[in-house]
C-alpha cells in the first residue's frame, strides 16, 4: 500500500463553486438569449406539397409534382411549360414553348429571377422561399413566395422581407418583387434580377443576341457591361469590364438563329445596367442577365417593388 501523500493545488469548497456559477450565470443567461434570439428570428419555411391540390383557370394548370426526388411545382399553358423550385430561390427554371423549344436555361438553381443584392456586398437568396399562396381566377394563375432575412443573420441586409409574386400571361411571365424593411434601421443595397435565359448561348457555332436601346451585343465569351443610366455604378466593380457599353434601355430582346420565337425583358424601376457575365463555351453553356437597378434607400417601414416581364413572341 502506498504510503498516503499530500495533494498540492487550491482547496475548492462546495461554496466556492456555487459562488462562481453565481458570477458566470449572466454571461450564460445572455449567451442563451443571443442563441434564443437567432432562433427565433429564423425564417421557417414548411411547404406542404402534399396539400397542393391542382389548380386550372385559362387553359392553365399549375400542380406539385417530383423530378429527380425533390418537390416542386410545375405549370402548363397552352403555349408553354415551366418549373418553380421554391426551395431553391424560387426561379423560373425549364421554360418550354409547346413545340419544346428553350427559353430559360435548364440548370436546377439558376433560370429567370433568382433574387440577389450586389452591395453593400454580395448576396444572393437562392435559399428556401416560403409558398404564400396560389390563386386561379379570371385572369389566369397567380404564385406567390415571401422570404424573410434575419436580423441576426445578415448585418447589411437583416430585416428586409421579400415576396415575389408571379403571374403568368398567355405568352410569358409577370414577376413583381417588393421588398419591405421591418428593421429599426435605414437599409440601402442594390437589387439584382439574376437570370439565365436560352438566348445567350452557342449553338453549332452560331451565337446568340440581345438588343437593349441603341446596342446589341451577342454571346462572346467574355463579361459585358451595357450601361443604362448615365452614371457609373459602383456595383459594376464587380464586374471587372475594362470597356462598358451605353445605350442601354429599360427593355431588350433576345434572339436566337435557332429559335424561331423571340423573347422580350421589360423593367419598371431605374435599371443602372445589365451585367452578362460568361466564359468559355465547355465551362459555361449560358451567359447570365443580371439586372442592375440603381441604390434603393429603405427607412423603417418602407417598401419598394421591382417588376420585370418576360415575353415571348414568334419572328
Amino acid at each position: 500500500i502506498e504510503p498516503q501523500r499530500k495533494i498540492s493545488g487550491k482547496y475548492v469548497s462546495g461554496k466556492m463553486m456555487r459562488e462562481l456559477m453565481q458570477k458566470r450565470l449572466p454571461k450564460i443567461r445572455k449567451e442563451f438569449e443571443k442563441e434564443q434570439k437567432i432562433q427565433s428570428e429564423k425564417f421557417v419555411v414548411s411547404n406542404d406539397y402534399s396539400k397542393l391540390n391542382p389548380l386550372s383557370a385559362q387553359g392553365m394548370t399549375i400542380k406539385a409534382v417530383k423530378v429527380k426526388g425533390k418537390d416542386l411545382l410545375q405549370l402548363t399553358a397552352p403555349e408553354y411549360t415551366l418549373e418553380i423550385h421554391p426551395e431553391l430561390g424560387g426561379a423560373i427554371r425549364n421554360w418550354k414553348t409547346k413545340s419544346g423549344q428553350a427559353l430559360s436555361s435548364p440548370g436546377e438553381t439558376l433560370g429567370l429571377g433568382n433574387d440577389s443584392f450586389m452591395e453593400p456586398k454580395i448576396r444572393s437568396w437562392n435559399t428556401p422561399w416560403q409558398i404564400a399562396g396560389i390563386r386561379a381566377d379570371l385572369e389566369g394563375i397567380t404564385l406567390a413566395l415571401k422570404f424573410r432575412i434575419p436580423q441576426s443573420a445578415d448585418a447589411a441586409f437583416g430585416g428586409l422581407e421579400l415576396v415575389k409574386t408571379y403571374q403568368f400571361l398567355p405568352n410569358g411571365i409577370r414577376i413583381r418583387l417588393e421588398i419591405k424593411n421591418s428593421n429599426t434601421k435605414n437599409i440601402s443595397f442594390v437589387y439584382r434580377s439574376h437570370n439565365q435565359n436560352a438566348y445567350l448561348t452557342t449553338q453549332n457555332k452560331a451565337v446568340g443576341t440581345m438588343r437593349t436601346g441603341a446596342t446589341e451585343i451577342k454571346r462572346n465569351s467574355n463579361r459585358q457591361i451595357i450601361r443604362v443610366s448615365n452614371e457609373k455604378q459602383r456595383a459594376e466593380r464587380h464586374y471587372a469590364v475594362k470597356n462598358p457599353v451605353g445605350g442601354g434601355a429599360a427593355s431588350a430582346e433576345f434572339s436566337a438563329p435557332w429559335n424561331d420565337h423571340i423573347l422580350k425583358l421589360e423593367t419598371s424601376g431605374k435599371v443602372g445596367f445589365y451585367g452578362i457575365w460568361d466564359d468559355h463555351p465547355d465551362r459555361m453553356k449560358y451567359a447570365t442577365e443580371e439586372i442592375i437597378f440603381e441604390e434603393t434607400k429603405l427607412a423603417p417601414g418602407a417598401k419598394t417593388v421591382f417588376e420585370i416581364n418576360w415575353i415571348f413572341k414568334k419572328k
